[in-house]
């Protein structure tokens, strides 16, 4: 819910469908969450007393454990709590939460699932908490296919949540005229991910053909779903 794309268009989804929305106002550095954001403008919506949500907005929840009094305010106001596998996040949503588990998912590098994420984070242990949930526990996947490569445990739970932009994202739809022969190559983490770094240098290579050298460099995934919350 802090993803700066992600938010304009899913918390509003989320607020039209008559549901009250908490987003975390404490992220990791920028470095981490290239493209997270904070955002208080949607506390508006939520009717939970004012030192609940004041001690909710200075926590973090992704870096840190849960405290006892943190605990009792989420398990009594909120019925579902969306989580990625980041720092100890997905453990303490998994051990301390008493309501709906989504765990989010957009995706991985080719070479990793998210049950070898949560083995690298968490060991073993974490499969037999997520099987203890049973049916408060969901895949929620941005893309229908991610469950293809994970363990029954984590596939029985996938649901097929559409990865939404806002409305704004559509303003140069059918604006492209072919006129322009330059190529736009977008790759985040280029130069800190092995991965992506071997995407970069393969465009590089294969793209030599075309006779301009000048690149601006990143990546956006090849399917999203239109959002609205009118």
């Amino acid at each position: 819910m802090n993803h700066k794309t992600l938010m304009p268009c899913e918390v509003p989804l989320l607020l039209s469908f008559g549901f009250e929305v908490f987003t975390p106002k404490v992220i990791p550095k920028k470095a981490d969450f290239r493209s997270g954001t904070v955002t208080f403008d949607y506390d508006a919506s939520l009717t939970i007393p004012p030192d609940a949500l004041r001690r909710l907005n200075e926590s973090d929840s992704y870096t840190t454990e849960w405290p006892t009094d943190i605990t009792a305010i989420v398990n009594r106001y909120f019925g579902t709590v969306y989580t990625i596998p980041y720092s100890i996040q997905v453990r303490e949503v998994v051990r301390k939460f008493e309501g709906q588990v989504m765990f989010r998912a957009f995706g991985l590098e080719n070479t990793r699932t998210y049950m070898s994420v949560l083995t690298a984070l968490f060991d073993n242990r974490i499969f037999a908490e997520i099987y203890a949930l049973g049916d408060r526990f969901w895949f929620a996947q941005g893309y229908e296919q991610l469950a293809e490569v994970e363990p029954r445990l984590i596939a029985n739970r996938a649901i097929f949540l559409p990865i939404g932009v806002p409305e704004s994202f559509w303003k140069t739809e059918n604006a492209w005229t072919g006129i322009d022969r330059r190529i736009l190559f977008v790759c985040p983490n280029c130069v800190t991910n092995p991965y992506y770094r071997n995407v970069y240098e393969t465009f590089k290579r294969e793209s030599a053909i075309y006779p301009t050298s000048s690149w601006a460099h990143r990546t956006s995934p090849s399917t999203i779903q239109r959002c609205s919350a009118s």
